[in-house]
């Protein structure tokens, strides 16, 4: 049976928006699936930023046109250090362990890279598993889901550690983003692909994997 979620304390809290507002500032909205809290920054220097999550009082930023990660002052916005630069190219998604690793989406290399604490690279993930890696999120068991638009299919990971693959979900359309939500279900956002008016976002859901 599924084991519990570790307690909040232990997670990181994801960060469900990060943009800037009509004045140039940033603004972040931080909760655990429903904002608890925005924090407005004055506008800093990043490089095409796709995904965020907060770990350990900073924010961790990834910068695909850059092909690094950005860590960030959670109060300030000011950059206190980057990391990846030699190993990702063009990196998307990002998520953290319930051990505090970092794991990261790229899609330039088709790999999950995994990153400790401080930035350094541990392992790396999904050699020939992986077409075009977008999205990655992490349960309270340490299982990787990562979201493959160019496969169409969700692919699940037994943990940050391995490269074992436990189950591929397969969609219809693109896969854009993933998430397990508290309760183990498995949630996507894709894309039909189509442009215009015929453009639909649509969201996907799974019951939990046993």
């Amino acid at each position: 049976p599924p084991q519990p979620l570790p307690p909040a304390a232990a997670r990181a809290t994801a960060v469900l928006s990060l943009d800037s507002d009509a004045d140039g500032y940033v603004v972040v909205s931080l909760g655990e699936g429903r904002v608890e809290r925005t924090i407005s920054w004055k506008r800093i220097d990043l490089c095409r930023p796709y995904a965020a999550v907060v770990c350990e009082g900073s924010v961790l930023v990834t910068e695909f046109r850059a092909g690094w990660v950005s860590r960030l002052d959670l109060q300030t916005g000011a950059t206190i250090d980057t990391f990846g630069k030699d190993t990702l190219k063009l990196p998307h998604g990002i998520a953290v362990t319930p051990s505090g690793e970092i794991a990261v989406a790229d899609e330039g290399t088709k790999l999950i890279h995994v990153f400790d604490k401080q930035g350094n690279q541990l392992r790396a993930l999904g050699a020939g598993l992986l077409q075009n890696p977008q999205s990655v999120c992490v349960d309270g068991r340490g299982r990787v889901f990562v979201a493959d638009w160019g496969a169409r299919a969700i692919v699940v990971f037994e943990s940050s550690m391995s490269n074992t693959v436990l189950a591929t979900l397969e969609v219809e359309f693109i896969l854009t983003g993933v998430a397990v939500t508290l309760q183990g279900e498995i949630v996507a956002t894709v894309w039909n692909g189509k442009r215009g008016e015929e453009s639909r976002g649509l969201l996907w859901s799974w019951g939990e994997l046993p």
